[in-house]
């Protein structure tokens, strides 16, 4: 926000890079794996070893860890 109280584009980019990991926990947490769509992208470069890159790798390492560990719940 500016002094004089409006929104520029920073601010509101920065509101929505705020709310993101809560947006993915909510989605993570309610089961909804598929609004991962919204969050991360097709060509996903993954750092943990265990999972392949890729957005379809993320979504079924999350589907799996749900069926595993199904009380499991993110927090931010």
């Amino acid at each position: 926000m500016t002094k004089n109280g409006e929104f520029n584009q920073m601010s509101i980019h920065i509101t929505r890079a705020e709310e993101l990991p809560y947006k993915f926990a909510e989605a993570l947490n309610t089961g909804q794996i598929d609004k991962f769509d919204n969050f991360i992208v097709a060509d996903y470069i993954n750092h943990n070893p265990y999972v392949p890159d890729g957005l379809e790798a993320v979504k079924n390492f999350f589907k799996g860890l749900d069926n595993i560990f199904p009380r499991y719940q993110s927090k931010c």
